[in-house]
């Protein structure tokens, strides 16, 4: 291995992504070692195997059919999708997949994709969309007239029921 492959290779198995190589199929030749410690299995276990064995059966259909389109489109960078991964740990990860198509690349032949854990990220998101909910359960419920302003204009952009029936 020549000094600049080493390199290159030193800096994608250290990467705070998932790298890997998979063919038209979606069968793995390349996962970065940075796989143990962002997905909890040694990489060179899963080689061969298919990518979507990891995706969660909930998302199995939408990331093949994806896979299809991404054949049908050619040469180039993909629409990025978050699908859940299963960790070593048997724990599933929400992961945003980032691809680009080089199958007629002949250095690589297959599809470079990156994932990402934006596990927290999407928990918070969740967890933001109950409060908000909530929240607006209580404005809408509560007995007491509740008006919204804009703070600089002082313009009235919302009012629950009981603030409509008081003024």
């Amino acid at each position: 291995m020549s000094e600049d492959s080493s390199l290159l290779r030193a800096l994608v198995d250290h990467a705070n992504d998932v790298l890997f190589v998979m063919d038209a199929t979606g069968v793995l030749s390349f996962v970065s070692r940075s796989a143990s410690w962002i997905l909890g299995f040694d990489p060179d276990s899963h080689l061969g195997a298919n990518a979507l064995e990891f995706v969660h059966p909930d998302d199995v259909e939408n990331a093949r059919e994806a896979l299809g389109r991404s054949n049908a489109a050619g040469h180039g960078a993909l629409p990025n999708k978050v699908v859940r991964i299963r960790h070593g740990d048997g724990s599933w990860r929400w992961f945003e997949i980032a691809s680009f198509n080089l199958l007629d690349d002949p250095a690589v032949r297959g599809f470079v994709v990156s994932g990402r854990d934006v596990t927290t990220r999407v928990e918070q998101e969740a967890q933001l969309r109950v409060n908000e909910s909530r929240y607006r359960l209580l404005f809408e419920t509560s007995h007491d007239p509740v008006l919204l302003t804009d703070i600089e204009t002082l313009t009235i952009v919302d009012a629950n029921p009981a603030a409509e029936q008081a003024y």
